[in-house]
């Protein structure tokens, strides 16, 4: 089963869903990243292709991708560490009651995800997302996205022909 929402996680509709496959015996995953940084703008993007084998039938091929682009208005960066290929937690420079402001960041993200293959129809969506995080500190951050589901192409379910537009505003705690 493969499932998918728009990109707010608080949200439990899945939009596009599987549902259970039949026959599904293994599954294979490949997934190919690039993130590229200048200053404090920063660029990332993925690809994503799954491949399920099934007992007796043909096997199925879902895809999916986003690409992200991200630009601090503060003189703060995302902070990306090479060897491990993965992004570590954002320190504002100048963080609130100490002195600044902390960090402001303005992203914009673009996703699409593919879930219909053969006789399994779970959907295709795409999504276009604008965001404004707000660091106040090495712990908190608030967050608020404006997401535009582009299209819901999902024939039989309630989510078929869905364009909504979602706000989220968020506060996240993080202990390092």
């Amino acid at each position: 089963k493969f499932k998918s929402r728009p990109e707010i996680a608080t949200a439990d509709d899945y939009y596009v869903d599987t549902e259970s496959i039949d026959s599904a015996s293994k599954v294979f995953r490949l997934g190919l990243e690039a993130h590229k940084e200048w200053k404090n703008l920063s660029w990332q993007t993925e690809v994503l292709l799954t491949e399920v084998k099934r007992t007796g039938l043909e096997p199925l091929k879902f895809w999916g991708g986003y690409s992200y682009l991200s630009w601090f208005l503060t003189d703060d960066r995302r902070n990306y560490d090479s060897g491990s290929g993965s992004f570590s937690a954002m320190v504002p420079s100048k963080p609130l009651g100490k002195g600044g402001r902390g960090a402001w960041e303005l992203a914009l993200r673009a996703s699409y995800v593919d879930l219909t293959d053969k006789d399994v129809i779970g959907g295709i969506q795409s999504n276009i997302t604008v965001g404004l995080n707000w660091y106040l500190n090495a712990h908190f951050r608030v967050m608020t996205n404006l997401t535009k589901v582009l299209d819901v192409d999902r024939p039989g379910s309630g989510f078929d022909g869905l364009d909504p537009l979602i706000l989220s505003v968020r506060l996240q705690w993080q202990m390092l």
